[in-house]
């Protein structure tokens, strides 16, 4: 966070992250839950935790959680090659 901060001092930042395992292993826990809660749910967690961090060190931070709209007949669905997490 450190770090972040003296970036954010001098520029305007965003910081971005991937949640691919997180929603893997909530996905073995909650197998009722579908993915897009999921999704949203570690997003909004990892957000959370990233806005404390820079916030203890003087930064403000604004998460923002976003959706990911894809085609259900791309053809990547035919064959995927990469489980969830």
């Amino acid at each position: 966070a450190p770090t972040i901060a003296e970036l954010a001092a001098e520029h305007e930042v965003v910081l971005a992250h991937g949640n691919g395992p997180q929603v893997g292993e909530l996905a073995l826990e909650r197998s009722a839950a579908t993915f897009d809660v999921l999704g949203a749910e570690s997003v909004g967690q990892i957000g959370y935790v990233l806005s404390q961090a820079l916030a203890s060190v003087g930064c403000t931070a604004a998460p923002i959680v976003t959706q990911v709209v894809v085609d259900p007949q791309s053809d990547a669905f035919r064959n995927p090659t990469k489980f969830v997490g």
